[in-house]
């Protein structure tokens, strides 16, 4: 087995963005001991090795509020949560509404069954969502979640490509991977999704035209939609997050930009609302700074902090799948997690900011 030290030697290898310099084998060397390497070597292991997961950094042994400890007892605060904790790891309400739903007997719901913690959460989120959002569909992960809104799109439109931006991530699986615009999750796999087509995302502050106006990094980010949607006239919808978690917060003007050109020919406007949704960006959902998409699609935080849970909320004039199974996960009415995010979405809507900072999203957008 492996030794932290051999183990570091190949960190450029097998972890991607992280710190391959000697400071990560020196941390490394001054916390893992005893039990905690034990645990180390074991997942070095027996898990595939892949950039960004394995080998890992250290040993989690509990996760609680904004914090994450260690099997030493050290606590770290997690100011990324992978989008997950918004309203807190273990969540005090929600391993409460957990825990009801276990001793309640119901947590598992077959298919062409529902169940109240189900029709309660779809509900909610009809509530809580902004404009003419009303139909739900849950899943067990964000990828998920993508790829039934893109099937959605695809069944209402009756075309099958996409434009979405370089540098997003909506996910690991191969459909969510052909419109993510990183090549980390996709290169070396060979044809992807056909009709996945990305342009620039509304950088304001490194644009490399070097523009000095946000108006003018809008109009070039728009011209480059337009001349897609010009010449690939079968285009189902335009995916991107309201705002980037990058992050890059594009002004209203741009988002208001897409929907029209969305409008003019025939593309539905999805938003990606995996991270920034609940909460994040200073309102229940980051569209709100904004606009109301045809579809926008919800994950991490959706679960309370606690479990997978993601899923997708659309109009009422997009339920027209009757005869086609867009879904169809075996967890889509799962009643524990269901019951985790009705808990958890109330929770993160009592702590929200009211508003996000001027300069964000407003100031030069002409809001």
């Amino acid at each position: 087995m492996k030794s932290c030290s051999e183990a570091s030697r190949h960190l450029e290898r097998e972890q991607g963005d992280v710190n391959t310099t000697p400071n990560r084998e020196k941390y490394w060397q001054r916390n893992l001991r005893g039990e905690t390497r034990r645990w180390f070597e074991a997942d070095a292991k027996y898990f595939l090795h892949q950039s960004l997961s394995t080998p890992v950094l250290n040993v989690v042994a509990k996760a609680y509020g904004p914090y994450i400890e260690d099997l030493e007892g050290r606590r770290y605060l997690d100011m990324h949560g992978n989008g997950v904790h918004n309203a807190g790891f273990n969540n005090p309400d929600v391993v409460a509404a957990v825990r009801r739903q276990l001793d309640d007997q119901l947590t598992f719901c077959p298919r062409r069954y529902t169940n109240i913690p189900a029709v309660r959460l779809a509900q909610k989120l009809a509530e809580i969502t902004p404009g003419d959002l009303c139909r739900s569909l849950f899943c067990p992960g964000g990828t998920d979640a993508i790829e039934m809104a893109l099937k959605l799109a695809r069944y209402v439109t009756g075309r099958f490509k996409t434009i979405s931006f370089w540098d997003s991530f909506h996910g690991a699986g191969f459909g969510a991977s052909s419109v993510g615009g990183e090549e980390h999750f996709h290169g070396g796999l060979g044809p992807l999704l056909p009709g996945a087509y990305h342009v620039e995302f509304p950088n304001y502050y490194r644009n490399p035209w070097g523009f000095e106006s946000e108006e003018e990094v809008d109009a070039e980010c728009l011209r480059q939609i337009e001349l897609i949607l010009q010449r690939e006239p079968e285009m189902s919808a335009v995916l991107g997050e309201a705002i980037s978690a990058t992050p890059v917060v594009p002004s209203r003007r741009y988002w208001e930009g897409v929907r029209d050109l969305c409008r003019r020919y025939g593309a539905l406007l999805i938003f990606d609302e995996i991270i920034e949704g609940f909460g994040r960006t200073g309102k229940m959902f980051a569209c709100e700074h904004y606009l109301v998409p045809d579809i926008l699609v919800l994950g991490k935080s959706l679960g309370g902090g606690l479990v997978p849970w993601a899923g997708i909320i659309a109009k009422e004039e997009f339920n027209i799948c009757r005869g086609r199974s867009v879904g169809h996960y075996t967890h889509e009415k799962n009643a524990l997690a269901c019951a985790a995010a009705l808990a958890g979405s109330r929770t993160s809507r009592s702590t929200s900011c009211t508003s996000m900072p001027q300069r964000s999203v407003t100031t030069r957008s002409g809001a």
